[in-house]
This record gives C-alpha cells, sequence and structure tokens, in this order.
C-alpha cells in the first residue's frame, strides 16, 4: 500500500495494534483523531486512509465551524465585512494566516526529511471552495473583473502567480474564473447592469433637464474594425456635471456623413427620455467634414460645435508640419527614434551628459495620434542640449551626429518650446471632464495669440524661423477659430459668466473699453 507524506496526517496517530483477519489473512490498521480521539480504521499514511481521514474531518465540519463562530476573533472578522477581505465572508481568524502558513511542521517517521507547512484543523475546513454558483463565488466573480476592467488591466492576469498568491490569500475559498469566462459571461453581465444603471438614472435626472450635450468619437481597432461611440453630458438639478457613455458600435460601412448620422440617431433613440421633442441637444464634434456632415443630418441633434482642443492641435500640426520648422521636427523625431533603437547611442550621449554635471533624460518619441507629444519632444531635447552638443562635436559615431540639431535649430526649439508648452497647459484644460471649462477658451486663445504677438514684433534677436513658425500659426488659428473666439455665442456668454473675468477678455480681444461691467477683472 502506497505511502503519502500529506499535512493531515499530524492531526491523527497510528496505533500499533493490528488486527489480521483469519479467513483473508488481511490485516486491518487504526489511527487516532488528536481532536477527538475517534478511531479510524485505516492504514495511517495510505492514500485510501488520507481519503477516510478526510471524509472524517468533513463530517465534522459543522460541529467545527459552529464552535468557531462562538469566538469573539470570528465575530469581529465577520464584522469587518467591508474592509479588505470585506467583499467577501471572512475566511480567517486573527491569527495571521500567512504566519500559520510560514510555520514548518517538525520531521516525522512518516515525512522523513521533508518538512510540510503545518496547518490548523480549522484552517483545512475553512479553506473548502465556495460553490460556483453561491453568492459569495458570484461576488467574488463581479469584483475582480470589475478590477480588471478599471484599471484596464488584461484579464489573463489571473493567471500569473503573483495575482493567485493574492487572490488565495484575499479569499481562499474563491474559485478564479478563467480569463476567457471573466471576458464573455462576467463583462458582458456587468455591461448590462451597467447599462440598466445608466438608463434608471437618465429617466430620474434628465427630465428636470432643458437641454444636454453629445460627444462623439471614432477610431479603428489593430484589426481593422472600425468603432463610433457616444457620450453624454449634461449638468442635473444639484448643479452636477455629469458623463455617461451611451453606447459603442462596430461601423462596417463607410464613415460618410449620412451613415454617421443615422449611426447616432441609432444610439440616442435606444433611451426615450433623451429623444422627447422639447429636449435642445447639441453635439460637440472633431470639426471633420464628414462628422460636420452627420451632425447637420442628424434629425435628433440640434446644434453642433466643434471642439476648440481638436482645433487648437491640428493648427500646432499645421504650424509645425510645414516650413522650415519641419526640418528641425522631423530631426527630433530621427535623434529620438535612433536613442531608442540603438542602446549604445542613448548611453554614449547619458555617459556624455553625466560628465557634464546634466541629469539626462530618455528622448521622447513624437507621436502623430498623441497630442502635444511635440512640446514633450522639444522639453527632452533641451534637457539633454548639453550632452547633445559634446556629443555632436566630439563623438566619431557620423549616424548618430548628424541627427543631432546644430546651435541655430536649438535657438528655435528653446524659442519655440514655452508656447508649445503653454499650448499644452490649455489644451489640458479644455479637454477635462470633471470640471466645466468652457468660460476659459476666450481667455487662453486672447494669451496664445498674445504670446505669438510679443515673439514676432518684441524679439528683435530672435530666430526668424520661430517667428515664421507663430506668425503662420496666428494664420491657422484665425481661419479655424475667427476673432479669437468671439463669433461663438456660446463662448461668450460663458467668458461673460466667468467668476473671475467677468468678460473682460471680450473687451481686450473687441477693443471696446466703455462697457462698465466688464472693463476689468475682479477679484473672487
Amino acid at each position: 500500500m502506497s505511502q503519502v507524506n500529506n499535512a493531515i496526517w499530524n492531526y491523527f496517530t497510528k496505533l500499533p495494534e493490528v488486527t489480521v483477519n483469519s479467513d483473508t489473512k488481511k490485516k486491518t490498521y487504526k489511527s487516532s483523531c488528536n481532536q477527538c480521539q475517534a478511531v479510524l480504521t485505516c492504514c495511517h499514511g495510505s492514500t485510501s486512509g488520507m481519503n477516510q481521514a478526510k471524509a472524517y474531518i468533513k463530517a465534522k465540519k459543522d460541529k467545527v465551524v459552529q464552535s468557531a463562530a462562538d469566538r469573539e476573533e470570528v465575530e469581529k472578522e465577520l464584522d469587518r465585512s467591508s474592509s479588505l477581505r470585506g467583499f467577501f465572508p471572512a475566511t480567517t481568524t486573527s491569527k495571521k494566516r500567512l504566519d500559520n502558513l510560514s510555520k514548518k511542521s517538525p520531521p516525522s517517521s512518516q515525512q522523513g526529511d521533508h518538512e510540510k507547512l503545518q496547518v490548523t484543523l480549522d484552517e483545512y475546513v475553512k479553506i473548502t471552495k465556495w460553490d460556483s454558483q453561491s453568492s459569495c463565488q458570484l461576488d467574488f466573480d463581479t469584483v475582480l473583473t470589475l478590477a480588471c476592467i478599471m484599471s484596464n488591466l488584461p484579464f489573463n492576469i489571473v493567471e500569473t502567480l503573483g495575482m493567485k498568491l493574492l487572490l488565495n490569500y484575499l479569499a481562499p475559498k474563491a474559485i478564479i474564473k478563467t480569463p476567457k469566462t471573466l471576458a464573455t459571461t462576467k463583462l458582458d453581465m456587468i455591461h448590462c447592469n451597467v447599462e440598466k444603471a445608466i438608463t434608471n438614472q437618465l429617466e430620474e435626472e434628465v427630465p428636470e433637464c432643458q437641454s444636454v450635450a453629445f460627444t462623439s468619437d471614432g477610431w479603428t481597432a489593430k484589426n481593422g474594425d472600425p468603432f463610433e461611440s457616444l457620450t453624454l453630458h449634461y449638468i442635473n438639478s444639484d448643479f452636477e456635471l455629469k458623463k455617461y457613455s451611451l453606447d459603442c458600435q462596430a461601423h462596417l460601412n463607410r464613415k460618410t456623413g449620412p451613415l454617421l448620422a443615422k449611426g447616432l440617431d441609432t444610439m440616442i433613440s435606444k433611451y426615450e427620455v433623451l429623444a422627447r421633442p422639447d429636449l435642445k441637444r447639441t453635439c460637440v464634434n472633431d470639426g471633420a467634414v464628414n462628422m460636420k456632415a452627420a451632425v447637420s443630418l442628424a434629425t435628433l441633434l440640434d446644434k453642433q460645435l466643434v471642439c476648440v482642443d481638436h482645433m487648437l492641435n491640428n493648427c500646432l500640426k499645421d504650424t509645425l508640419g510645414n516650413g522650415e520648422v519641419k526640418i528641425i521636427v522631423d530631426k527630433c523625431k530621427r535623434l529620438a527614434q535612433r536613442t531608442h533603437q540603438s542602446t549604445k547611442d542613448w548611453y554614449e550621449i547619458k555617459q556624455e551628459s553625466e560628465s557634464l554635471g546634466c541629469n539626462p533624460i530618455k528622448l521622447i518619441q513624437s507621436v502623430q495620434t498623441r497630442w502635444n507629444s511635440n512640446a514633450m519632444l522639444f522639453k527632452s531635447v533641451l534637457r539633454n542640449e548639453q550632452g547633445l552638443k559634446s556629443v555632436r562635436d566630439n563623438s566619431l559615431n557620423a549616424n548618430l551626429t548628424i541627427l543631432i540639431p546644430s546651435d541655430e535649430d536649438f535657438q528655435v526649439i528653446a524659442e519655440l518650446h514655452p508656447f508649445l508648452a503653454k499650448c499644452q497647459e490649455y489644451s489640458e484644460i479644455w479637454s477635462s471632464d470633471k470640471t466645466p471649462t468652457v468660460h476659459k477658451i476666450q481667455q487662453h486663445l486672447f494669451s496664445l495669440i498674445t504670446m505669438c504677438h510679443r515673439t514676432v514684433t518684441q524679439n528683435t534677436s530672435g530666430s526668424r524661423i520661430a517667428k515664421d513658425a507663430m506668425t503662420r500659426f496666428i494664420e491657422y488659428l484665425e481661419t479655424r477659430i475667427p476673432d479669437k473666439g468671439t463669433e461663438v455665442n456660446d463662448f461668450n456668454l460663458a467668458s461673460v459668466f466667468d467668476p473671475f473675468y467677468r468678460g473682460y477678455s471680450i473687451t481686450l480681444i473687441k477693443g471696446n473699453k466703455d462697457h462698465r461691467w466688464n472693463n476689468r477683472p475682479t477679484g473672487r
């Protein structure tokens, strides 16, 4: 009979008595339970005997759990059901599981030279897994799925050793479902529940609103499938800014205006409270021709606004993508790409910068779809300026030195970077989805135009390339946002109600200082 070394035998004692059947000559062994002194007829240390020992412990499970529930430690553990393990019933006493698991049992005759982890009888009973359809297991599955979604983590993270260690410690009774189960069954269930919750919230709050706003976005996945989403924005009766993603659909047809308009109407009509006739609906788009046509053709949209953040970044894209400044930008992009592809070249720049007492940083690559990445690229180039110049003048690596900007190029970068950094600051403010920012648009536009004019007219020693770039930016901005936004009534109204400036930027832009109610900025 095979012998099995298992920690469960630590709670049973092998008895010396051996009974031999006179007819079959079969030997019968016995073991005594260390807890209740009960005698089991089994071979101590064998596989079959271990099964009998397990059956005996499970038969005593109710009694053990009941006695444990009477202890004050367990009562305290159950009361803290909203803490670290609070999503699930308490599974451990105040005696820490890791402390128990870290203890080694002394070697026994059955174990030989191998040391086994010491596990208490209560612990063995408590790690019995939940039923797959029990409320505790379903709650665990929901929380685990939500954790992956809210942290933007792949579902296959639950199969990693570190995550299994954490989950088994926090909820040892839980069954860790496969990534496929989480990504299909559990994710679909959560999506349906969230959709119902949003519908109930809209039916409660939107009837009190006179107008709402929508933002629509389209993109193409890595596999080439195009998608379109719709997001709702409104202010409820408690003056709270609310934002909900209403729908996201695959858009397999061509992205023409009529087809996009049909898709927008379909997504809005799913919610009856948003399709009521007396509700004013405004849609903010990115200014693309097909999106403008779609909003105009949609029957459930009354008005459209072009996203100022999109227009600003399109102006910057055209500014840095034309003229002599484009040569400098392209050179910086190739330099950053080179340092990311060649560890040797980056190490040479890093070592040279450190020898000059500088603190080098990795060059940031500019990405076309990433707003303000050129500002971050210029900032990283300027931070490494001394090391780059030293490598350019002293290194024998011609493939690297040819990509490093000249002194005139560094001057252009240094003059353009403050302007690009200011654009990045305003862009991040405008794109905030937690607070209203429309009242800041005119002030920021006026500030950018003023900054460009001062650089062009007052900086006599400035670079001609930088001045040309800022001049083009003013032209591009005036084309997209005429008169610094004063042609848009929504911007004017928001600027008037600004808590600090109260429309002062309008008077500066228009050159009219006769209005007493907005002739100067006021304190809060």
